[in-house]
């Protein structure tokens, strides 16, 4: 992300194999100033193939005053969510990412539709 004419959109090498989303981020570091920021977070994403990664990401934020005008962003794989050694994250920070993400709220308040065989 750029603010710089029409931006750079940059895309490097393929992150992972088949098309995936990530469901939560964790700050674990973070230091900079005013002009320059950068932290480094875990992330955890989870692929069509129903394979969680974990992912180790690196952003550098290029702030003009209070707004963020380029974002750099460098992801590496660390991981397979294989055993609950590999889990970073309590489960309840997961389902509240979720919850976000997917507006159960809203979704629970809907008539749901039934499929029976």
């Amino acid at each position: 992300m750029s603010s710089a004419g029409e931006g750079i959109d940059y895309q490097g090498t393929v992150l992972l194999n088949s098309r995936a989303v990530r469901l939560l981020s964790y700050v674990e570091d973070m230091s900079g100033d005013e002009k320059v920021r950068t932290i480094q977070s875990k992330e955890l994403w989870l692929a069509e193939d129903m394979t969680f990664y974990v992912v180790s990401c690196m952003s550098t934020i290029t702030m003009d005053k209070e707004e963020a005008i380029c974002l750099n962003e460098h992801r590496s794989v660390v991981t397979t969510v294989e055993c609950e050694d590999d889990i970073f994250f309590d489960m309840g920070s997961l389902i509240c990412e979720l919850d976000d993400i997917c507006l159960f709220e809203l979704l629970a308040d809907a008539d749901a539709t039934i499929y029976e065989l």
